[in-house]
């Protein structure tokens, strides 16, 4: 059948756009509406990939509904293995803070949102992103007694998707998210001196590099240039005076193998629930267009396919909502990986709240769910902290 008309396309799209804002919440739209466009892309690198019959959004639509049905995910892919670092919590509680106040303006907007800080305190702030480079802003944060580099990320999930898959650069031995690594050398060149000013007037203080979204991502990145050998950090990386910590981070790194031990143990990425960007990547965009392919496939219409968006009937067939990619294809279409501890928040089937760790290849798949987008927002994040941090003291583990 080939690819359905431009009108037609447009008119299906936009009615899927908004059933699906109807029944999973504002935003969900917009954000499968991205992943359409993303594997849009990942669709020329399939032989035949471009012919489909129906938009990807719809095909889309209809695998999280009836995922929805079935409660096929009443929880993400965990581990079981408790994170209990108080420590480490606390902090990230804080940091979580500093993260949302990247996206406010002013010196004085940001210190009154993360409250316990001074205007003062805020040392240094590089307000609009230009070029390549982020936004971001430099404090010295009294309650950690840590200098803490905020990279400014993005608010939603639709901002960040944009960003999310893009093409491998080499990097430390190995392959890094190009986009992001190019915004990582950006915000070096932008924020080192600052930084390093900072750390000769207080040579005690340890050094925290902060960031949500994209913003986490080239935190992470921008952790490992600040702190290799002969860069401005690395005696105090050697003395474990550097962390990252990342909320909700794409992936942007293959094979992990290839970095040195401390960029591992430095950082700290957190990932909220079903959020859908820090499993975002080439290879699982892959895994996702294999299974939309196979619902585009169904003898259905595109009115059936809309009548099942729109009501409460079950459908008749059963919907993938990943196919692993043919061993053939994996070293053109392989995945990047999250970087460091990866710590998850989760709620189980009681409702109560869950800081496990997590191995990457456990959060190698989009979890098509309702909750892919609000999860993802840096509210839900700080949410998630304090209530871990509570959890920790009431089981007197605290510091």
């Amino acid at each position: 059948m080939g690819l359905v008309c431009c009108t037609t396309e447009g008119f299906h799209s936009t009615h899927a756009k908004r059933h699906l804002d109807e029944n999973f919440g504002q935003g969900t739209g917009d954000a499968l509406q991205r992943i359409s466009e993303l594997l849009g892309g990942v669709a020329e690198r399939f032989p035949g990939g471009k012919s489909v019959n129906y938009p990807f959004l719809v095909n889309l639509g209809m695998i999280l509904k009836q995922v929805e049905q079935e409660r096929r995910y009443t929880q993400p892919i965990t581990s079981q293995f408790k994170f209990l670092d108080m420590q480490v919590m606390r902090k990230a509680a804080r940091y979580a803070r500093f993260a949302s106040a990247a996206n406010l303006d002013g010196r004085k907007s940001i210190a009154q949102y993360i409250g316990g800080i001074a205007v003062d305190d805020i040392k240094y702030y590089h307000s609009q992103s230009s070029g390549s480079c982020p936004a971001f802003y430099i404090a010295c944060d009294p309650e950690t007694n840590e200098i803490v580099l905020c990279i400014q990320g993005r608010a939603t999930a639709a901002d960040a998707l944009p960003e999310v898959v893009g093409s491998k650069e080499s990097f430390l031995g190995g392959r890094a998210h190009a986009g992001i690594l190019e915004k990582a050398n950006c915000l070096f060149d932008a924020a080192k001196d600052q930084v390093v000013k900072l750390s000769q007037e207080a040579p005690r203080k340890s050094v925290a590099i902060v960031g949500h979204s994209i913003g986490a991502a080239t935190a992470v990145l921008a952790m490992i240039l600040l702190s290799h050998d002969g860069s401005p950090l690395s005696k105090l990386m050697a003395a474990a005076k550097v962390k990252c910590y990342a909320f909700a981070p794409p992936p942007i790194f293959e094979p992990l193998w290839a970095l040195p031990p401390w960029v591992h143990a430095s950082t700290y990425s957190f990932v909220n629930g079903m959020d859908c960007v820090p499993r975002i990547c080439l290879g699982t965009m892959s895994k996702l267009f294999l299974a939309m392919k196979q619902v585009d496939s169904l003898p259905m219409s595109a009115v059936q396919r809309l009548a099942f968006l729109q009501g409460d009937n079950e459908l008749g067939y059963q919907l993938p909502d990943y196919v692993e990619v043919p061993h053939e294809l994996q070293s053109s279409l392989g995945s990047l990986f999250g970087i460091g501890m990866i710590i998850l928040f989760y709620r189980n089937q009681d409702g109560r709240l869950q800081s496990e760790t997590i191995t990457p290849a456990m959060i190698d798949r989009i979890l098509l769910h309702p909750c892919m987008v609000t999860d993802h927002l840096m509210t839900a994040y700080e949410e998630s902290t304090i209530e871990a941090c509570a959890q920790l003291r009431s089981k007197a583990l605290c510091w």
